[in-house]
């Protein structure tokens, strides 16, 4: 009888251990996804601007010099007000592992072009227009580009250099977008080439919000303001498209620049592709990592 006591509380106390187990991985997984949610990046829009981005991507191939001047001082005034409105937000789940922006992992480039699309997303809903989404595809295009262009970022978009890679899979160059976001700076304000997970998330956040209005956290553009990078973003260059694929991709050049590509696949651009569509999950995605905390709680 003494035996069976024994198994018994054994059983109690690995029943008990099982509990607590239980509940601190139910714990560790609500701790994590408010973390998640906390660190949800928004873009936050204003109705004005919204009209005002819009009448700017119609208008802007055929007004006069004063016109564009006049469209473009709204924008630059409404974009400072937002910029000021729109800042990053880190996850504590990141790790503080060194990256290298000249050589990311493929894990670590999808992870950050899903990023970038739920940022995009935001701002596509709110312009109603295409729905972004993340292919392997789409992700080795541009990190083939910019590894290998000598000309990528500093001196602008080595468009040549693009095209051949997107004929390799078919695709029509004229139904794509790229849009390239420098951030550089010397001394102690130097950009790095070694960067941080949220470093790295806050440097495609900023990208984004630079070229969405004219200015970010960490500086306003006060010459050669346009908001032609603006309006691509907002997939208002491509309306007819349903979807667009994003692929982003980094660089570091001449021991001073980082370097953020955007490229835009549009659907239309597939016609004839061997572009495989198949869309990544989304890890960013607000509204599923609201769900979770939900499911968690």
């Amino acid at each position: 009888a003494v035996t069976t006591s024994k198994a018994d509380v054994d059983q109690k106390v690995a029943m008990a251990n099982k509990t607590a187990e239980a509940l601190e991985k139910a714990t560790a997984d609500l701790t994590k996804a408010n973390q998640d949610v906390e660190a949800i990046n928004q873009i936050k829009l204003t109705q004005e601007y919204i009209a005002a981005l819009r009448d700017y991507a119609q208008k802007i191939a055929t007004v006069s010099p004063a016109e564009e001047k006049a469209m473009t001082d709204k924008l630059v005034a409404l974009g400072k007000v937002l910029a000021k409105q729109n800042r990053f937000k880190a996850n504590k789940n990141d790790s503080e592992e060194k990256l290298d922006l000249n050589n990311l992992s493929e894990a670590t480039r999808e992870e950050l072009s899903l990023f970038a699309a739920d940022l995009l997303n935001q701002i596509h809903a709110a312009f109603g227009t295409s729905k972004v989404e993340v292919t392997k595809d789409v992700t080795k295009i541009i990190n083939d580009h910019v590894s290998t262009s000598k000309t990528n970022g500093v001196k602008g978009h080595d468009t040549e250099h693009l095209n051949k890679l997107l004929a390799q899979y078919n695709i029509t160059s004229s139904e794509t977008d790229e849009n390239i976001g420098l951030n550089g700076g010397s001394g102690i304000y130097s950009a790095k080439q070694f960067v941080t997970k949220t470093e790295l998330k806050r440097l495609i956040y900023n990208a984004v919000v630079n070229m969405m209005f004219n200015a970010s956290e960490d500086y306003e553009i006060n010459e050669n303001n346009e908001f032609l990078h603006a309006s691509s973003m907002a997939g208002l260059f491509a309306p007819e498209a349903k979807t667009s694929y994003l692929g982003v991709g980094t660089s570091y050049k001449d021991d001073f620049w980082q370097v953020v590509n955007f490229l835009f696949v549009h659907d239309k651009a597939l016609t004839n592709s061997t572009f495989n569509r198949t869309a990544l999950a989304n890890p960013f995605d607000s509204q599923e990592l609201l769900n979770t905390q939900k499911e968690a709680q």
